[in-house]
């Protein structure tokens, strides 16, 4: 068993040792949905950074005043997203629709934590979001729908998370598989980034927006571009 167990483990070495992503620069779809993904993904961290930066060099009468707390669950929201894009490149789309989740509940306790502090102590999910819905600034428009919006993707993913039914399988026996790509499962993972970025990013928008108002203007332009036309003039201040 240990002499097949050690073969075994030397294919396992030459797999890792040979895998290589070279030639999936000529997929034309892959790079098209990279592209459009990394608009999105540039104007979240773009924000963040932003939100770092301020931080550390405040400006008088900025509010609400941001937690180094607050700042790493949105830190690691963004994270989240980026490891979401990088692993399904890879084709590894469950777990890709798993760091989204992640992704959900990290900017949540971000941008949510001193508006409700029990999100960070609660350990039900569905608590979670009832105590979010309870917010003030949720129960307005367009916040409300811009939060369902998030709500409704995370219970999607979680269905990923759970194995709800075969068609949530990824059903992979081998790593040989790796790396693949499947137009498909890529763009089931780009619909939910285009849905949370936008959402995440009104919702910092609306929040911080005296953050934004004091952003060199090539990262508002970064931001807004990213944002529901409907909603642009909201952060902008035209509404």
């Amino acid at each position: 068993m240990s002499r097949e167990i050690a073969f075994d483990f030397e294919k396992f070495r030459v797999f890792f040792q040979n895998y290589s992503l070279s030639g999936f620069d000529r997929n034309t779809q892959l790079l098209d949905n990279l592209s459009q993904l990394h608009k999105k993904y540039f104007a979240f961290l773009t924000f963040i950074a932003e939100l770092q930066y301020q931080k550390e060099n405040p400006s008088r009468g900025i509010s609400p005043f941001v937690t180094d707390n607050q700042l790493t669950y949105l830190t690691e929201a963004c994270s989240d997203i980026g490891n979401a894009i990088f692993i399904s490149v890879h084709g590894a789309y469950k777990a890709s629709k798993l760091m989204l989740r992640s992704s959900i509940e990290t900017f949540c306790k971000g941008i949510f934590e001193d508006e409700e502090p029990k999100i960070l102590t609660e350990k039900s999910l569905y608590v979670i979001f009832d105590l979010i819905m309870e917010l003030d600034s949720i129960k307005q428009e367009p916040s409300k729908t811009v939060f369902q919006t998030i709500h409704n993707e995370y219970k999607k993913l979680c269905a990923d998370t759970h194995t709800a039914t075969t068609i949530n399988m990824a059903q992979i026996t081998a790593l040989k598989y790796f790396p693949a790509y499947d137009n498909k499962s890529m763009n089931e993972i780009k619909d939910v980034i285009f849905k949370l970025i936008p959402s995440y990013l009104f919702l910092l928008g609306l929040k911080y927006n005296k953050y934004y108002s004091k952003m060199d203007y090539r990262n508002k332009a970064s931001i807004i571009t990213q944002i529901k036309k409907e909603l642009r003039p909201i952060i902008q201040g035209v509404k």
